[in-house]
């Protein structure tokens, strides 16, 4: 029974990176329903725990599905039960995967005490991978509390780490949230060059599941940017629905949705902006409207 559980939470994790959100979800719940008949499964291969892990992909999944509440709470638990769990990669891990679930609702309030928590194990165990991702998230962090400057050197610091370690699966993430950094500071040209360079090494890796956040961020920088090309900029935004909707994650299929239609409603199309998100209402009611933001 143990190994069929274990192949549930594994078949996780590999949806969720594939961009199969519904089915993420579907193996997670399985997973936990057989582990009820014979109690908490408590395995660790490789210095992880199996089911910490599963409990990761659901907090990822049910955000792109747009269950934001839901998600928040799974993650903070994840990271809470982690602290209490040996070896340190678990708790390491927990913060790198969890945290980003709640950057991505702007939830800046309960991450600043994980990452540097997961920083500090992270160089007193040598994990110099998880060091560098949890360092990409503090630069994260720091920009969106208002300190751009602190954030994009913590980030140029973390992608050096990352690139050393080859940890390719984070490092389209922490390079988005370099570009967003460099924008926000004022720095244009440096930003399209470097979300520009993301979206080459996600695809060059095959990594879709980061294309709608990248596209998202690449259309974002452009509309901030001076004399923006709108046309350009939608066609970005366009083109990250797509992609999010191809995995249901509905989530960033949203945050897509709302600068698009802001956009589209400032060039005097403003039925054609609210036609826009009631389709995406329509079509994934599981989001909430108290998600989007006004159109002004």
């Amino acid at each position: 029974m143990s190994d069929r559980i274990i192949a549930e939470w594994m078949l996780a994790a590999a949806c969720h990176l594939a961009g199969d959100q519904v089915a993420a979800v579907a193996h997670c719940k399985c997973g936990f329903e057989l582990e009820t008949s014979i109690g908490r499964l408590d395995i660790n291969l490789f210095g992880y725990d199996h089911r910490l892990r599963a409990e990761i992909a659901l907090a990822r999944s049910l955000w792109l599905l747009g269950s934001r509440k839901q998600a928040r709470k799974q993650a903070l638990e994840a990271m809470n039960e982690a602290a209490r769990l040996a070896p340190a990669a678990n708790y390491c891990m927990a913060v790198v995967h969890s945290v980003p679930v709640l950057l991505w609702s702007g939830n800046t309030g309960d991450v600043a005490d994980h990452v540097d928590r997961a920083i500090s194990l992270a160089e007193k165990h040598s994990l110099r991978g998880h060091a560098a991702a949890a360092q990409a998230l503090r630069g994260e962090w720091l920009f969106m509390s208002g300190r751009p400057a602190d954030g994009v050197e913590a980030l140029r610091q973390a992608l050096r780490g990352l690139h050393r370690e080859q940890l390719h699966m984070v490092i389209p993430a922490a390079s988005r949230a370099l570009a967003d950094g460099l924008a926000r500071s004022g720095r244009y040209d440096e930003a399209r060059e470097t979300i520009q360079s993301a979206i080459l090494f996600a695809e060059r890796m095959r990594q879709t599941f980061w294309m709608p956040e990248l596209l998202r961020t690449q259309a974002q920088i452009i509309l901030t940017s001076p004399n923006p090309d709108r046309k350009a900029a939608e066609l970005a935004l366009r083109r990250s629905m797509d992609s999010a909707r191809s995995q249901r994650a509905s989530g960033w299929e949203l945050k897509a949705a709302v600068p698009l239609a802001r956009s589209m409603k400032n060039r005097g199309l403003g039925a054609d902006a609210h036609a826009l998100l009631q389709r995406v209402f329509e079509a994934r009611p599981e989001v909430s409207r108290s998600t989007a933001r006004p159109l002004h």
